[in-house]
Order: structure tokens, then sequence, then C-alpha cells
């Protein structure tokens, strides 16, 4: 908290780099890029427990959403934020597994830099790729309609996601998703969903809602600490623990 409000009024050459601020002009990005491994960042987060919404009446058929596995409290994981809103409204994922507790010491023990990271999520794209891809499946016709709630397959930037449909627009065929693997809440097409097979619900929600610790739900974050937040954690394995 103390670094990001200290460098509110810093103003720095495009062509300068500090030890601690990386300058990257391009805006975050974390979609497939595999973080390297650097030195030990460590980070105290809240994270909010992500609810089931409940189906709609009437919809039986309907899929439901992936199961939520949470963290254990006060315990160290390796993390990666795959999505920024603000500092105070972020998603992270565990790339290594929630089952892999780094400790409950004041400091981490090692993540396992052995381990290729986000190997489940990455075989999950794979397969969806796959089974919406070949030419049989390219038949598959998207619904004439989505109910909020409802499970998809979305394809996005040349891959396919999983996605919960938030509100559905039928009269023009939007809807807004949000991609229950990243966190990131996007308005598409429905030319470019399809339903969710339900071979691709097991792999428990990726994508956790959290917010820095020590910071109040109405704290007046400026556009200037929101770059300097994505900066600071870009392509970055970030130590982390859930407060509460």
């Amino acid at each position: 908290r103390q670094y990001i409000e200290s460098q509110r009024n810093y103003t720095q050459p495009q062509t300068q780099t500090t030890s601690s601020l990386f300058i990257e002009r391009n805006p975050i990005d974390v979609r497939y890029e595999q973080p390297q491994k650097q030195q030990n960042h460590n980070l105290n987060i809240n994270t909010i427990n992500i609810e089931t919404l409940p189906l709609p009446e009437n919809e039986e058929n309907l899929p439901y959403c992936p199961p939520v596995i949470e963290p254990e409290l006060k315990h160290w994981y390796a993390v990666e934020v795959t999505y920024v809103k603000s500092a105070g409204e972020f998603y992270i994922r565990y790339p290594f597994g929630i089952e892999n507790s780094l400790g409950q010491a004041n400091e981490p023990a090692p993540y396992p830099d052995h381990i290729e990271p986000n190997i489940e999520l990455n075989e999950l794209h794979r397969n969806m790729a796959d089974f919406y891809g070949t030419v049989q499946r390219r038949s598959i016709s998207t619904a004439a309609s989505y109910c909020t709630g409802q499970m998809v397959a979305v394809r996005y930037q040349s891959h396919w996601h999983r996605a919960l449909v938030l509100e559905f627009k039928p009269s023009t065929n939007f809807a807004w998703v949000q991609f229950v693997d990243q966190g990131e809440k996007r308005e598409l097409g429905t030319n470019t969903m399809r339903p969710l097979d339900s071979k691709f619900l097991d792999l428990p929600l990726q994508a956790y809602l959290c917010h820095l610790d020590g910071f109040d739900a109405d704290y007046p974050w400026t556009t200037q600490d929101q770059e300097l937040f994505k900066k600071k954690i870009r392509d970055k394995i970030l130590y982390a623990r859930k407060i509460r």
C-alpha cells in the first residue's frame, strides 16, 4: 500500500526503468503466456467466495457450474493474476494447483518449479479445441437462447474457454459472459458460443476474485494506481495467502 501511494505523483521517461518498476506500454495480457520464475513477491489478499448461481426454473437440462475449491486460510500459495479490474478487484488462479500449499510460516516455501504451471487447465483447453474444432463438431449450432447461470463454451481470440452467462440479450443475440477460469467479463455475440458439454465441468473453477488486504472496499484507487499495479504483477508468479 505504501509503495502504491508513494508512486502517485511519480513520473519517469518511458526510456528508463528502475529496479522496482518495469515500464511496459502495452496493457496487461495474461491469456496463455507462462510466467517466468522470479524473486519472492509476497502479497496478502482477501478472496471472495464464488457462489454458484442457481439454475433457472424449468431448465433441468442446463449443465451445473464446475465445483469450487477454497484455499486454506493463512496458507501461502503460488498464484498468478489473470485479470485486473482495479487493485481492489482482481482475479487470481493457482498455477500449481490449490492442493500445493507452501506452508504457514512467515515466508513461503519455494514453489515447485519442476511442475509445469496450469497442467490441467491447458489440457482442458486442448480438449475443448479438439471437441469443438473438429469438422463434425463445427456443426453444433448455437442455442436459440441462453439463460442466466448457464455454462457455455466460448471461442475468443482463437481459443475455446469455459464461461458463465451473466445476461442474455435476445434482441441483439449478444450476451454478457464471464470467463470462469480467468475472471474477465465481456459482451460477445452468441454465434461464438456453444452449450458446454458436461465433460468439461469436472475441473474446478480456476479464477478467484480477490482484493489486496488492508484496503477498504471504497478506497479511492486512481488510474495511476491501477496501471502501476498491473505493471507490478505482469507475467509473474507471486506468493499470496488468503487472510480472511
